[in-house]
């Protein structure tokens, strides 16, 4: 499937923004194929306040409009109790407050950047 057809197939879609090379090159291609489009920041206490400079930058480059979710990560007592594989936890946190958040939009589609060399 290529990118036209995905966005054919999805045209309301949520992009997990951080502001980085993997994220803005999905957002650029929603914002080229997709009918709606928004992105979403979810800033943690993890983030330093430049990569949410960036990302409204970034988004703004794009002329996407972009809305910052907060997030204390660290409610979740699985991420507090800081495990190996915490990543997991925290992003499974971060992307359910996304969804949920997108849902109520009228948006059904959440996409994010990850890419087979991300290791978490």
């Amino acid at each position: 499937m290529d990118v036209k057809t995905f966005f054919n197939d999805h045209k309301k879609v949520a992009v997990a923004f951080s502001g980085g090379v993997d994220s803005a090159v999905l957002l650029m291609l929603a914002a080229r194929h997709a009918q709606r489009v928004k992105a979403y920041f979810v800033k943690t206490a993890f983030q330093p306040a430049f990569e949410l400079e960036d990302a409204k930058e970034v988004a703004s480059f794009l002329g996407a409009e972009l809305e910052v979710l907060e997030l204390d990560v660290l409610a979740d007592e699985t991420v507090a109790a800081n495990p190996a594989n915490r990543c997991y936890f925290c992003k499974r946190t971060m992307f359910a407050l996304l969804k949920k958040k997108a849902v109520s939009m009228g948006i059904d589609t959440v996409v994010e950047g990850s890419n087979a060399d991300d290791e978490n």
